[in-house]
């Protein structure tokens, strides 16, 4: 399932697909992971982009139920089709117009894994990871973002949306528990400062240069608006120029 907006498309399915089976696992065992978007955007609308899925916390507990021949109704992938499925990803991102230097990480003693790489643009981005998605095929992300950046009206915009899948059956009934503390991170840098979010939970930094969002993916789910940004910028600061 995509989201669509204004023309642009992004989706997190293919992309962390199987990632998120091993937040599956987390929400079952030790409801204890996070997810970390981060955007990094130049004036001219270039950037970097970054994913992680931090599990440490529950590490020994997903050791442990890796052991497992199926989780919630599917079967839990080796190590070996997570290792082969990334590295995947990695080579359809790398080979997507308007993006360049992806790094693949994986650290499966920890449980972290990051993608990260440079954009061209943000509908480069969206159209990246919409094309790997559709590549890899899947049924559905849970979580599903997109950016837009106006330099003319120095605004960008996170717009997010949740699939019907994250509210049904056995997801609804994990996310549901009041002990689920997994969190859904988003930070988004810019050259320029910030003057406002469009969200009441983001913070702006000293700097104003980076705004950062953080949730509970409980919330993500439940209030995807939780999730959306609309970030307006002044003008940067003159180098020189008096204080």
């Amino acid at each position: 399932m995509r989201t669509r907006w204004n023309g642009t498309e992004f989706e997190l399915n293919g992309v962390m697909r199987y990632l998120i089976v091993l937040c599956g696992i987390c929400i079952f065992l030790s409801s204890c992971f996070e997810i970390v978007e981060e955007v990094n955007l130049k004036a001219d609308g270039t950037g970097t982009f970054s994913y992680i899925i931090n599990a440490s916390r529950s590490k020994d507990e997903i050791a442990a139920a890796q052991k497992l021949d199926s989780f919630m109704g599917k079967r839990i992938p080796d190590k070996g089709e997570v290792m082969s499925q990334l590295a995947r990803i990695s080579d359809l991102l790398t080979h997507s117009d308007g993006i360049s230097g992806v790094q693949l990480t994986q650290d499966y003693t920890n449980y972290i894994f990051q993608i990260k790489g440079s954009f061209a643009s943000l509908e480069k981005l969206n159209a990246a990871f919409a094309e790997t998605a559709t590549n890899l095929g899947g049924d559905g992300a849970m979580i599903a973002s997109v950016f837009r950046y106006s330099g003319a009206d120095s605004c960008f915009t996170r717009k997010a949306s949740i699939t019907d899948k994250a509210r049904s059956g056995a997801w609804e009934k994990l996310l549901g528990t009041g002990e689920n503390t997994a969190t859904y991170t988003c930070i988004v840098r810019n050259e320029k400062p910030a003057e406002s979010t469009g969200n009441t939970l983001a913070k702006i930094s000293p700097s104003r240069k980076a705004v950062m969002l953080k949730t509970t993916v409980r919330n993500a789910v439940y209030l995807p608006g939780s999730l959306n940004l609309h970030i307006t910028y002044g003008k940067p600061a003159l180098t020189g120029a008096g204080k």
